[in-house]
């Protein structure tokens, strides 16, 4: 099982939602058939991430 793999200091805070989307995708892809993958922040969310950002983390896991 594999978690993750979402940073709060080097990407939730300064991505741009479209690349979170492509990582969510990236990740689902790359585990499929091979791992069980949770998807979820390496720490806490803090307030430096914008609300779009982590719209679009959810929105794009609830596609999966």
């Amino acid at each position: 099982m594999i978690f993750g793999p979402f940073a709060v200091t080097t990407e939730l805070p300064v991505w741009a939602p479209e690349k979170i989307r492509q990582r969510v995708r990236a990740v689902a892809e790359l585990c499929r058939d091979k791992a069980d993958l949770v998807f979820f922040t390496s720490n806490t969310i803090n307030p430096d991430i914008p609300l779009e950002n982590l719209l679009a983390l959810y929105d794009e896991i609830k596609k999966l």
